[in-house]
């Protein structure tokens, strides 16, 4: 992200006893693994990496696993932030001396989460590089935008770390469906391996993550409940089956537990020129600060001329925003918001943020396919990215939710990564890791 956006299962016929683990290991080790995952944009095998509890496996212990998905960006398998820079005035509850000046810090909360689990959950961890992820800059610089057409040329890769092997992907068919289908794919990867426990199966969504992980689990469990009946009804003598087939029939995989870090559910078009408003504050106070301060600071012009850009910026999409949602430009080019997205991707961000959707996918019709699962929500109001405006609807919504399967914790003085909002540490506040840990363990 640059600095200006700084922005159950319950089986009738019999119940599977499965040991889980749930306690705290000294041991863990992580593993490279590609997970096949075919979307619109691309028939690609993501790479990712697991966290295991356990040095060697015992070959019965069945272990809760998760799956974390990214937020907005190009993100890596650890959601990586280097060098996000703050204003010193962005600090909370105090600002940072000198008033005029930067601060900056590199972030990798999934790591930071995945070892947690790992180590004080004993859960099994997936995490994976973003489709839309490229590091490898001889494949980067061939993904460009055709001005004739106005769409990304077909030379775009999945390149995230040194040594991955480029795999081709569409850009003009990329949206937040692929990254459902992405989530969705991995979780079902997670339903192959021996050592999960497939009936305790977690996610985690992170800022637009969040939007995007309650219809993942919604699919996945409604899949997994339409693969039971389909077996109940290709095999009506179940009952007469041996133990061992009726055990099997039981285990149906299910997601159980929701995460909702930093998370918001607007109006998309909104949100998005409100936080082009508040940067503009952020840039105007920055610079009313330093020419009293410093008044030969670098940071006065660069604070003048982010002031015009966003202003210009400001113009242009106070027309495009309301006017794409009606309907009035094409989906099939692509449109320069700050970087360039194609209307495909721009209409299902409003598909997958607004209100309505949301409330239907969090409620509890659309997710109890074999149960009600945990939902728990994590906010800061001193979230630059996310401030409380944008959060309220998604708390309310949670609130009328079945109480005792759902925890909404807001926490002062966080950043949007949920590391102290004094900027004094990148290293997310021990009371945000054992709320995560809490949650994603509930029965």
């Amino acid at each position: 992200m640059s600095l200006l956006l700084s922005l159950f299962f319950s089986c009738l016929l019999l119940v599977n006893i499965i040991p889980t683990v749930t306690a705290a290991t000294t041991t863990i080790k992580t593993i490279p693994v590609r997970i096949p995952s075919n979307t619109p944009s691309g028939n690609i095998f993501l790479e990712g990496t697991l966290y295991l509890p356990y040095s060697t496996y015992d070959n019965k212990t069945k272990y809760s696993a998760t799956v974390f998905v990214h937020g907005s960006g190009s993100s890596n398998r650890n959601e990586s932030t280097p060098d996000y820079t703050f204003f010193n005035i962005d600090a909370r509850p105090n600002w940072i001396k000198p008033n005029c000046g930067l601060t900056s810090l590199s972030f990798e909360p999934f790591y930071e989460i995945a070892m947690e689990l790992a180590l004080k959950a004993g859960m099994i961890v997936l995490t994976y590089d973003k489709r839309n992820c490229c590091r490898q800059q001889e494949y980067c610089k061939k993904c460009t935008i055709i001005p004739v057409v106005q769409q990304f040329s077909d030379s775009c890769y999945y390149a995230c770390t040194p040594n991955a092997i480029p795999q081709k992907i569409d850009l003009n068919k990329y949206t937040l469906e692929d990254d459902m289908l992405d989530a969705l794919n991995a979780l079902n990867y997670l339903t192959t391996r021996n050592d999960v426990n497939v009936k305790k199966l977690t996610i985690l969504g992170h800022s637009q993550g969040v939007n995007i992980v309650p219809k993942t689990a919604s699919v996945f469990n409604q899949r997994q409940q339409k693969l039971l009946q389909k077996s109940l009804q290709n095999n009506k003598n179940i009952r007469q089956y041996n133990s061992e087939k009726q055990e099997e029939a039981a285990v149906v995989p299910q997601v159980t537990n929701i995460f909702l870090m930093n998370g918001f559910t607007r109006d998309w078009g909104d949100l998005f020129i409100e936080q082009y408003e508040r940067s503009r504050l952020r840039y105007s106070t920055l610079q009313q600060i330093c020419e009293k301060e410093d008044p030969s600071s670098p940071l006065i012009n660069m604070a003048k001329n982010n002031i015009e850009f966003i202003d210009i910026s400001l113009q242009q999409f106070r027309i495009f925003f309301p006017n794409f949602k009606k309907g009035d430009y094409p989906l099939n080019i692509a449109y320069n918001v700050g970087g360039y997205l194609t209307g495909y991707y721009l209409q299902s961000l409003y598909n997958y943020t607004g209100i309505e959707t949301m409330k239907k996918l969090l409620m509890e019709g659309s997710l109890q396919q074999g149960g009600l699962p945990v939902i728990c929500s994590l906010n800061s109001p001193t979230d630059l990215n996310l401030p409380s405006i944008d959060y309220s609807d998604l708390i309310s919504i949670l609130k009328s939710r079945q109480q005792n399967r759902t925890y909404t914790l807001v926490i002062d003085n966080l950043t949007h990564f949920d590391s102290p909002a004094d900027l004094s540490t990148s290293r997310m506040t021990s009371k945000t890791l054992d709320y995560i840990r809490f949650c994603l363990t509930q029965d």
